[in-house]
């Protein structure tokens, strides 16, 4: 009864910047390292934490869960899942240290990496799993508000430094350069990690010399997650194209 209960009850999740189709040069990806893991940490979020008080409690944004519009909080006194959390975070920095400083990375520290960064993810789909021990709708949807409102503050503060946004998607942005400098990226990218709490960082994920978004077959709006980008020593990155899509045209364009 209790999981039928909780399937009944949704809310919304990440905030996605529809891409506007074309072909577009000089590009910068920014993305948020370990966003939702990082929060946990960052709000002392879980279920152990949540409390009624304002008082000395981090407060969530205004979350609508069914017709109510509320807002949760918890406490400052950390809790067992954030430091369960930051302890992966944690060890994952270190072995992404370890990882730069070898010419060839070695399969154990991949792996090890892909394993922390796998359960510092599932932290946040433990929470809203309607079939959890620790399923907490109030943790799992201040999780994604808080996302929102970092993501959308981000790139509130790159429209004011005159950086063209043309995509984001969770945790990530895309800005198409056109008269920024490299320098005024990373200038724009101190800026906003000077003002981010512990263990959050806005992080540089590459230039690139050219990128192609697509649009959808039913509008003129961009597809979500369908991208190629081309960086400056001719590597690709190719986001949602590995499977056919009919809802999709692609620009006959060659990278």
């Amino acid at each position: 009864m209790k999981i039928a209960e909780r399937r009944r009850y949704t809310y919304k999740g990440a905030f996605v910047f529809e891409p506007k189709p074309g072909l577009y040069e000089n590009i910068v990806v920014l993305d948020y390292r370990s966003l939702y893991p990082s929060l946990i940490v960052a709000k002392n979020i879980s279920v152990g934490t949540l409390t009624k008080s304002k008082k000395g409690s981090y407060e969530s944004p205004e979350i609508e869960i069914g017709r109510k519009k509320v807002h949760y909080y918890f406490t400052h006194k950390k809790g067992f899942i954030p430091s369960v959390i930051e302890d992966i975070i944690k060890k994952r920095l270190e072995i992404k240290e370890l990882m730069k400083k070898e010419k060839k990375v070695s399969a154990v520290l991949k792996a090890r990496d892909y394993a922390l960064k796998t359960l510092g993810n599932s932290s946040y789909g433990y929470f809203g799993f309607f079939g959890a021990r620790y399923y907490s709708i109030e943790c799992a949807a201040s999780i994604t508000a808080f996302a929102r409102e970092y993501i959308l503050k981000t790139i509130d503060d790159a429209k004011k430094r005159g950086f063209n946004v043309i995509y984001s998607d969770t945790d990530s942005i895309v800005i198409v350069l056109e008269d920024k400098s490299e320098k005024d990226t990373l200038d724009f990218l101190d800026e906003v990690n000077k003002k981010l709490p512990s263990l959050m960082e806005l992080e540089l994920e590459n230039f690139y010399s050219r990128g192609i978004f697509v649009m959808k077959k039913s509008g003129t709006k961009g597809a979500k997650k369908k991208y190629a980008l081309l960086d400056r020593e001719g590597n690709m990155k190719v986001i949602g194209f590995e499977a056919i899509r009919r809802d999709l045209i692609m620009y006959e364009i060659s990278l």
